[in-house]
């Protein structure tokens, strides 16, 4: 949302339409040590915000504040104002490479916190190799969506929502860490990102649809508190071998379709549905191991282990199992042969 605000800028009034504003150099004065003030419009009160540092870095190197010159902004409404980054300058997405969006930014008379990037703020910025953003709350839908050069991304424990496409086909992307803030990745944030190796999502509660499809160079993943897998989410991780779920409750059709290097899958007793072909085509699949009796709450649809390996073991790992927990619907349903000389049952 956008807030429509008064604000004073080389001596011109703007009115009350949403502000779209370039600022070819930011001047972040501090009024007192390590802070900066501003007014309160509706109040009157002094608000504080940190200055960003306004010093050289140890190498002579620039001040972090002038990564804004060829940053365009929006201002937010909400209980309190704030700023939003909406794209690059016109001319700029082919000659910029690194970008580090600071804490506050100056618009008009008032010192404003950034706490979002708008949707298709930096799409197809083909020329983007890193993005510094360690207070950011918010990432819009498609706001680095085909960024193909993109290959450091920094998060901070601000950020809470990561949007629909984020960072979609990021191919050169490799690994990423979402801060402990995070409980939902939006549905294809991730999508065709083929270079991903490594990704720590394990505070993570809900997955997205195809989220993470596509990205065929993954070959683990710790999904310690997550909740929710949705359709499609790691469909097509060819080369994803390791998953851990501990807290899972549902896993979305397709789920991990084609992962076709997956050997083994451990469904914890906390899985309530487990949808359509969710294992699909995972032709290495020779171990699965169930920690809750399959015939009990456990909603499993069919053909979940269609087209995986022609035999191995299904361990029954939960108390009082029995071999005929895996009732004749289930064997009928499932899409494998389980038999002595093919898939096999074993209690522990």
């Amino acid at each position: 949302m956008k807030k429509s605000l008064k604000y004073c800028i080389c001596g011109l009034i703007l009115g009350t339409a949403a502000i779209s504003i370039s600022i070819p150099f930011i001047s972040c004065q501090p009024q007192g040590e390590g802070e900066a003030k501003t007014i309160n419009e509706e109040s009157g009160s002094d608000e504080s915000f940190e200055n960003p540092d306004t010093s050289d870095d140890a190498d002579g190197g620039s001040n972090p504040i002038d990564y804004v010159d060829y940053l365009t902004f929006n201002v937010g409404d909400g209980e309190d104002a704030y700023a939003i980054v909406t794209k690059l300058e016109e001319g700029k997405t082919e000659t910029v490479t690194e970008i580090q969006i600071p804490s506050v930014v100056q618009i008009g008379e008032e010192l404003l916190p950034v706490k979002e990037i708008d949707a298709k703020a930096f799409q197809n910025c083909s020329n983007l190799t890193k993005i510094v953003m360690t207070d950011v709350e918010n990432i819009g839908n498609r706001a680095f969506e085909n960024c193909v050069n993109l290959e450091t991304i920094v998060l901070g424990n601000s950020l809470i929502n990561i949007g629909e496409y984020a960072f979609s086909k990021c191919e050169k992307l490799e690994d990423i860490t979402i801060p402990e803030s995070v409980k939902t990745i939006e549905k294809f944030a991730f999508k065709g990102c083929s270079s991903l190796t490594k990704i720590d999502i394990a505070n993570v509660e809900t997955i997205g649809k195809s989220a993470f499809s596509g990205c065929s160079s993954l070959t683990k993943i710790d999904m310690t508190n997550v909740e929710n897998i949705g359709n499609s989410a790691f469909a097509h991780c060819i080369k994803l071998k390791e998953v851990t779920i501990n807290d899972v409750e549902t896993i979305g059709q397709t789920a991990f379709y084609n992962c076709t290097s997956l050997e083994e899958v451990i469904i914890p007793n906390s899985v309530k549905t487990i949808g359509q072909t969710a294992f699909q085509k995972c032709s290495s699949l020779n171990k699965i191991t169930f920690k809750c009796k399959p015939s009990d709450s456990l909603t499993l649809s069919k053909d979940i282990f269609k087209e995986i390996s022609a035999g191995g073991t299904i361990i029954l790992d939960y108390t009082n199992a029995n071999d005929s927990d895996i009732n004749e619907t289930a064997r009928q349903k499932w899409g494998i042969t389980i038999r002595e000389d093919a898939w096999k049952i074993v209690t522990q």
